[in-house]
């Protein structure tokens, strides 16, 4: 099966993100030939500490690769991001950088999305996003990866998708 990443905004303006899990197939109908099965996941680690409106907050994304094959970067024919990162309404976006990570840009003012390098069995990209607060309260964020469509295909998309919760402090 095949994790895509889909963004959306509802009618009354908040994010929301959409997971479809579709299976990768050639034109009759099977599995495609060249996928390659890998294991990607994603995990965020937020800096330790007492965060404040006003201060400043970055998150580390770590996108490892649990094989068995390398996780190529996004081709030609692929027309989704590799990187999603949703970001509470309460943020705003300071600083977006990664380890190769090529042709970041942002998709209205809750989301960033990005392409992700093609990683090697064992081996790992991160991403440091920084933001500041501008209220008091629980921030919730929300990150996805793919591992591309037509080169591989995930054997476990449970693991591409995590959830970090912030509280802030006036």
């Amino acid at each position: 099966m095949r994790l895509l990443l889909l963004k959306a905004f509802c009618l009354l303006g908040a994010a929301t993100s959409l997971l479809l899990t579709v299976p990768v197939t050639s034109a009759r109908g099977q599995q495609a030939p060249n996928a390659r099965p890998v294991d990607i996941a994603v995990v965020i680690s937020p800096q330790l500490g007492t965060i404040r409106v006003g201060s400043f907050l970055t998150l580390r994304i770590h996108v490892p690769n649990f094989g068995p094959n390398r996780s190529w970067g996004l081709s030609s024919l692929d027309k989704v991001e590799d990187f999603i990162l949703v970001l509470p309404q309460k943020v705003v976006l300071v600083d977006f950088t990664g380890e190769a990570i090529r042709s970041p840009f942002l998709l209205g003012t809750q989301f960033v999305t990005a392409f992700l390098p093609a990683i090697e069995p064992g081996a790992s990209t991160t991403v440091r996003v920084t933001v500041e607060p501008l209220a008091p309260g629980l921030l919730i964020f929300e990150t996805f990866v793919s591992a591309g469509l037509s080169e591989t295909f995930d054997t476990n998309p449970s693991n591409n998708h995590f959830t970090q919760y912030i509280w802030v402090e006036p």
